[in-house]
């Protein structure tokens, strides 16, 4: 056969083969699984994947250039079909055609993609590559899947300003919504710790707990997806955690051991930018002067193991969790002397009449006192006594009180003693 009816003979045989597979009706995007990698379409597999188209898209990702993989030598056009295989309907909006001839390139735009379309259906570009005749020459498919990137949400609270906190205290992060199907992630410093991400419900979501100085932010992400189409929410928390104080307190003497009644005992802690100075003492006792200052003067009224105790805040605001106290040892004096037991009335010169009374405590020694004259008191320094009284001796009133190392106790109440005087001498004897 002539070579040139040979060569017209392949050429028309190559066009009916291709207008009848044009011809057929559309059938359904299969499993890649099944075709070798590409889905069966109109019955046949692509001629070969068209490497421009990805294999998948996030609705945010920009405009794709998409171009067929090959030309054929006599083309000099290219028309496109780009539908879903949901419907089947062309779908001239999704993209635009830019160039012309063997120029000509497709701009996908896959935020243009209608909503009922993503996450599931196929996207599918067809072209048909034409010679000067108009004749096809050269026909392929290819498809992908467009996904939904998240729904921007806002992060709460936010900076600036800085969110400034203490040493154990802890804010929830709150985004404001949220999309089913996704899973929502906290950054610090831009790295994940959310250990399991937070999936999405349609209602805010809160981010617990956050107590480590960091810049946090939350980002979505396509659940189980490829793509993931990660976006980063609105807006950003910067958080600042701030030390506590360690207060101390120091005795102006260096002594914490103070006697009952004790008063001007002076104690101090830091001081320099820290502020809101709070001091207290065990009940019974007295601050006297310098609160809300780091120094304060304290009367120790109760006896027993006492405490002072003081809270400030630091140059950043931050108070120690809680306040720091000392315990202060207070010694106490002698109690109260119980009655005197003894001889309320006696003749002078009466010698070693007795008089006692029941121990005092906490005194290591004891104090008499008797107001009238002509007395003198033995073992004074107990609690039973002896006292002589003179010829001359005179009534009074006998006391005493406890004593120890921190003084004196109270006074016993007052035992009166009568003292009869002896009968005056005798006069001179007269008679007959």
């Amino acid at each position: 056969m002539n070579k040139h009816y040979t060569s017209l003979f392949a050429f028309l045989l190559f066009f009916i083969s291709i207008g009848f597979a044009s011809a057929q009706d559309k059938g359904t995007i299969g499993d890649k699984s099944n075709s070798g990698g590409k889905v069966i379409f109109n019955g046949q597999k692509p001629l070969t994947p068209i490497p421009s188209i990805d294999n998948s898209y996030c609705t945010d990702g920009g405009v794709d250039e998409i171009t067929p993989e090959a030309w054929d030598p006599t083309a000099v056009a290219i028309t496109w079909n780009v539908y879903s295989n949901f419907d089947n309907i062309p779908q001239t909006g999704w993209y635009d055609i830019v160039g012309t001839g063997v120029n000509t390139k497709l701009n996908f735009y896959p935020d243009r993609v209608d909503a009922k379309y993503l996450n599931t259906t196929f996207i599918v570009f067809e072209y048909t590559q034409r010679d000067g005749f108009g004749g096809p020459v050269r026909v392929n498919y290819d498809y992908t899947k467009v996904y939904k990137t998240p729904s921007i949400f806002n992060l709460s609270p936010i900076s600036p300003p800085i969110i400034e906190l203490c040493s154990g205290q802890t804010i929830d992060l709150t985004l404001s919504g949220s999309d089913l199907g996704y899973d929502y992630n906290l950054l610090k410093d831009g790295i994940v710790i959310s250990p399991v991400p937070q999936s999405g419900t349609g209602n805010p979501i809160v981010f617990s707990n956050i107590g480590a100085t960091g810049l946090y932010a939350v980002e979505g992400a396509l659940a189980l997806g490829t793509p993931t189409c990660i976006r980063p929410m609105n807006e950003y928390a910067d958080v600042i955690v701030h030390p506590r104080p360690t207060p101390t307190i120091t005795s102006a003497t260096g002594l914490y051991t103070v006697c009952e009644g004790s008063t001007g005992n002076v104690y101090s802690t830091e001081g320099g930018t820290n502020s809101g100075y709070v001091w207290s003492v065990s009940a019974g006792n007295t601050i006297t002067s310098g609160q809300g200052t780091n120094s304060v003067t304290v009367s120790w009224l109760v006896s027993g193991s006492q405490a002072i105790s003081v809270n400030y805040n630091n140059d950043t605001n931050c108070p120690a969790l809680t306040p720091v106290s000392k315990t202060i040892t207070v010694n106490p004096l002698p109690t109260s002397a119980p009655i005197i037991s003894g001889t309320p009335i006696v003749c002078a010169g009466d010698n070693g009449v007795g008089y006692s009374i029941a121990a005092i405590a906490n005194a290591i020694s004891y104090s008499w006192n008797y107001t009238g004259s002509g007395a003198t008191i033995s073992n004074g320094t107990t609690n039973s006594i002896s006292i002589n009284f003179s010829a001359i001796a005179s009534s009074g009133i006998l006391t005493v009180r406890g004593q120890n190392a921190c003084g004196n106790g109270v006074w016993s109440a007052n035992y009166n003693i009568v003292v009869n005087p002896l009968p005056i001498a005798a006069g001179v004897i007269t008679g007959t």
